[in-house]
């Protein structure tokens, strides 16, 4: 499973990656800007599951998800 994880906090996404790829057969990309996830997600083999920050600067709220 690939999960990519976009939030603005540090402590937040280390944690989540740590326990997700301790979890098993994870596979994590983990970015801090709503531009870097745009980029991640264009950029390789799709994702299974994406946890977005809808909060983070530069989203504008549910917006970004379109």
């Amino acid at each position: 499973m690939r999960i990519l994880i976009a939030d603005d906090h540090d402590l937040l996404r280390d944690t989540l990656v740590l326990f997700l790829e301790g979890a098993g057969d994870i596979q994590t990309a983990a970015v801090g800007t709503f531009g870097d996830a745009c980029i991640e997600i264009e950029k390789g083999d799709p994702f299974d599951l994406i946890l977005l920050d809808y909060n983070m600067p530069g989203m504008n709220g549910l917006e970004g998800l379109k």
